[in-house]
């Protein structure tokens, strides 16, 4: 079979190989870097790319149009961020509590599909009387790839985010200690961050007009009189 698809699509099946190895390496040197919680994120992540990939690759040589297959293989390593695990799935069946005659109602993606309203409410009945960072562990404990979407507020709190020291702590004259973010990413020679609060209004007036323009003391009075600072 192999020797019968064009040389073209060969390169291709091989480009393909080659990129989801890539998110594979990828993933594996997040997880050496990660905290606890994106580890358990980035190892089912792994595992999934794995088990897409072998099977994949093993359905494009016994394809009857391999060019066709490898396009639609190539659109969804695309789309390999947004998986979606349905009720069919043991684990996340286990975990909801579903009997056995309802996850063999929804055993395949066509009863899923076909039910979507059914499906959401068995989701939103057990995800509502849950604490989101709650679910989203219980859910990566079984290898399901699961994050909760978080407000302000609640990433204030979030202890991924604490590990990585995302917010600093400033103390601002008004308003008293304030948490401030710094960047997403870390850099191992250029630090990110803040090292002061927002400035007030007026606040760095004799910096800028003594130590930068070189005004003399006797003239920032002046101006400070005829209300030109105001």
């Amino acid at each position: 079979m192999w020797r019968s698809i064009s040389l073209r699509t060969r390169l291709n099946i091989m480009f393909a190989s080659l990129f989801a190895l890539w998110l594979a390496l990828d993933a594996a040197h997040v997880v050496v870097e990660a905290s606890a919680r994106a580890r358990a994120e980035t190892q089912s992540a792994m595992r999934l790319t794995k088990d897409f990939a072998a099977s994949s690759i093993a359905r494009l040589e016994d394809a009857p149009e391999p060019g066709r297959a490898l396009e639609a293989l190539i659109g969804s390593l695309q789309n390999l961020r947004h998986v979606r695990v349905g009720l069919g799935e043991p684990s996340l069946a286990s975990v909801m509590g579903l009997d056995d005659s309802v996850t063999e109602r929804f055993a395949h993606w066509e009863d899923r599909s076909s039910a979507v309203d059914e499906v959401e409410k068995l989701v939103e009945d057990w995800t509502t009387t849950r604490d989101p960072l709650a679910v989203a562990e219980t859910l990566q404990a079984v290898g399901i790839e699961a994050v909760p979407v978080a407000d302000l507020g609640d990433a204030s709190a979030d202890p991924q985010l604490a590990h990585r020291g995302h917010f600093v702590t400033l103390d601002h004259p008004c308003m008293g200690p304030c948490g401030y973010e710094r960047n997403g990413f870390r850099l191992s020679d250029a630090p990110a961050g803040y090292e002061r609060t927002s400035p007030l209004l007026g606040e760095h007036n004799e910096m800028i007009l003594g130590d930068i323009l070189g005004l003399d003391a006797a003239e920032r009075r002046r101006l400070e009189e005829e209300g030109v600072l105001e």
